[in-house]
């Protein structure tokens, strides 16, 4: 296991240089919104980073397996002192990982757009929502993270935002009233679209959404509607089963033995395997073919 107090004074280095806790600036990472149309609105699509910050957990992921249980473990406590900016000198992400997460996005807009939903997007009022120090149990940080979102955003006189992730989704509907006192109207994009496809589908249902927020009818509604079928396996809905990346800075090699497990699990029914989490997405993905849902419901 790699030191929990090197990873968390790490991540709260980069969170309070960079906005994230990757070590790059926000506008660094979030460029799939290039050629859409953007500006002010008071409902807003707030992406919260993750699918943004999910091609570089992925690779820096694979850099922690191999240094767990390694001599290199040694030198782990070297992390806390290089500055965030090396970041983009050792952590370069896999282009094809960083192409299909922003089309995400891209796909999400489009849904949004086209299923008559009146938004807007400003890259300049996207921020990382601080989840992953919530789930450190570094409240301190978060709550001093979630008070400068939540300021931003009211001085920008926004009043609702559209999430796209459930980390995301349960941080502002849930963690952002009771650490800031301020309270916004929360809707995941799939409560909002409509979408089209004919496929026999097996979800994962990601643990924020299914476990913490009861929001697993409503994916499968929308893929129903959609056209799909959904086969279930044993552990989903309320009762699903981890996909490993909630600890995979801290003792990747577990986290890849849960994600194998699962991902053996979820294959079983033959059907393809969707999920509604870029971190779920991003761990699943290392065994075979996982599709997040908007890839399904768009067509893409």
């Amino acid at each position: 296991m790699l030191k929990p107090d090197v990873i968390s004074k790490v991540m709260i280095k980069n969170l309070k240089k960079c906005g994230n806790p990757i070590g790059l600036k926000n506008y660094e990472i979030n460029k799939w919104w290039d050629g859409l149309k953007v500006g002010k609105h008071c409902r807003i699509l707030f992406t919260g980073m993750m699918y943004q910050l999910a091609p570089y957990i992925i690779e820096i992921a694979e850099r922690l397996y191999r240094i767990e249980n390694s001599f290199l473990e040694n030198f782990f406590h070297v992390l806390v002192h290089l500055p965030p900016s090396l970041t983009k000198v050792f952590i370069k992400p896999k282009s094809q990982d960083v192409s299909r997460f922003n089309t995400i996005l891209v796909n999400i807009y489009r849904m949004l757009s086209k299923s008559g939903v009146d938004f807007g997007y400003n890259p300049k009022l996207d921020f990382y929502s601080g989840i992953l120090l919530y789930d450190l149990g570094l409240d301190d940080v978060f709550e001093e993270h979630a008070k400068n979102v939540s300021e931003k955003l009211v001085d920008a006189g926004v009043k609702e935002v559209i999430t796209v992730d459930p980390h995301t989704t349960y941080a502002l509907s849930e963690l952002y009233p009771e650490y800031t006192g301020i309270e916004f109207k929360v809707k995941s994009y799939l409560e909002l679209v409509r979408g089209k496809t004919r496929e026999n589908v097996t979800i994962h249902d990601p643990c924020y959404y299914a476990r913490y927020l009861d929001f697993y009818d409503q994916p499968r509604d929308l893929l129903r509607s959609a056209g799909a079928e959904c086969v279930e396996v044993r552990n989903s809905k309320k009762m699903t089963y981890c996909c490993g990346a909630p600890i995979e800075s801290i003792t990747p090699k577990l986290s890849y033995e849960i994600a194998k497990i699962r991902y053996s699990e979820l294959s079983e029914t033959g059907c393809k395997i969707v999920t509604m989490c870029p971190l779920c997405l991003a761990r699943l993905k290392t065994f075979g073919e996982v599709y997040d849902i908007s890839e399904v419901l768009s067509g893409d």
